[in-house]
């Protein structure tokens, strides 16, 4: 299965070895709210097993998504309002964001998109994100 074989370069590699058109791919099997066809194009099954790995990424993953965002932040039309889908995709995504941002492992840019985002919280655009967020 190709989506397969996006995945594990994605997660095999580094960010700046993989193109960020793998990461909005994923936003859009997960339901972008400005893109409604692409979802529906692939069969449930594919759709079903990218979601499901989509929300077992861990914080390494969701770091290596956030290193995508660009100069134009998390602004429309930006990569990084692109991947709102996949960031704001789980349950429990405040707490990976949190994470990320309190962990010296990560790079400082990852570590400031991560604390914008818990900080955006507090707003009703992101709230949209992850209203629908999966257990």
């Amino acid at each position: 299965m190709a989506w397969r074989a996006m995945l594990t370069l994605f997660l095999g590699r580094d960010p700046a070895r993989v193109t960020p058109r793998i990461a909005i791919g994923l936003a859009k099997m997960m339901g972008h709210h400005d893109d409604g066809y692409s979802m529906r194009m692939a069969p449930e099954n594919v759709r079903a097993y990218v979601r499901h790995e989509v929300l077992s990424f861990a914080a390494e993953e969701i770091a290596k998504l956030l290193s995508y965002i660009g100069d134009g932040g998390f602004e429309r039309p930006s990569t990084g309002y692109s991947l709102m889908p996949v960031l704001g995709a789980r349950a429990d995504c405040l707490a990976v964001f949190a994470a990320i941002r309190d962990d010296a492992a990560f790079e400082a840019e990852t570590r400031r998109l991560a604390g914008y985002l818990v900080e955006l919280d507090a707003q009703e655009p992101f709230r949209f994100w992850h209203a629908g967020a999966i257990d």
